[in-house]
């Protein structure tokens, strides 16, 4: 299970979109890193798995989700 997160540019964001699979929490960070200033998916423990902003990824290092 993941939660996605769309962040404005003031800090706050949106609630957590549940995602149940890798798969879906690629797709969620694909549909939103244009059109959200930041999007966050994080694990279950609360660590995160995929950091995009401003349509760019910035974790993981060295992943194309075009």
């Amino acid at each position: 299970m993941y939660k996605g997160y769309c962040f404005f540019p003031d800090g706050t964001h949106t609630e957590a979109v549940n995602l149940n699979n890798p798969q879906d929490a690629v797709r969620y960070a694909m549909l939103q890193k244009d059109i959200q200033y930041e999007v966050r998916i994080v694990d279950e423990g609360d660590y995160t798995v995929l950091h995009t902003i401003k349509g760019e990824i910035i974790f993981p290092k060295n992943i194309k989700l075009d």
